[in-house]
């Protein structure tokens, strides 16, 4: 209800290699690359880590993260269950740089990090594994299941 939603935009980019084990479908992110406008950096050590956070999310929303129902109760309601990534899942020593664009309204010329992180993260997995097996993923979580599918498809479309 305003001529302006929001004070500013924010812009970011993320890009990763994976390895995929054709014969289980095992997904590997062996790196990870971000470029983000956060506007000026205040603490850029929190930015890293505010980025790296969000990326291990969005690495469970692209690779692991799923309920699973059964006549209308979760299954893997748990953490027991529903396993989420930790930093073990995630390269050592990703890439990260931000743009220095201060922005006129944001405190100190600065502006969020966090949500541009975790969105960017499902799409460039998602690419990089379709890229790794040669034919387009369109849902998430990936899981070892649908890449040995999409193979198999691949595999049964080409003869």
């Amino acid at each position: 209800q305003s001529p302006r939603p929001t004070a500013f935009w924010i812009y970011g980019t993320q890009a990763c290699e994976v390895e995929v084990d054709p014969e289980t479908g095992e997904i590997d992110v062996v790196n990870f690359a971000a470029a983000h406008d956060c506007g000026r950096a205040l603490n850029l050590q929190t930015c890293k880590q505010q980025v790296e956070g969000a990326a291990v999310m969005g690495l469970g929303h692209a690779l692991r993260e799923e309920l699973i129902y059964i006549d209308g109760y979760p299954k893997n309601a748990t953490m027991v269950d529903y396993k989420v990534p930790t930093v073990r899942d995630f390269p050592v020593e990703p890439s990260i740089v931000f743009v220095d664009a201060p922005h006129r309204e944001g405190p100190y010329g600065a502006k969020g990090v966090g949500e541009t992180a975790l969105t960017a993260t499902s799409s460039a997995v998602g690419l990089a594994v379709s890229h790794a097996i040669g034919c387009q993923l369109t849902k998430i979580p990936i899981q070892g299941d649908d890449v040995l599918a999409a193979l198999m498809a691949k595999k049964g479309g080409a003869e």
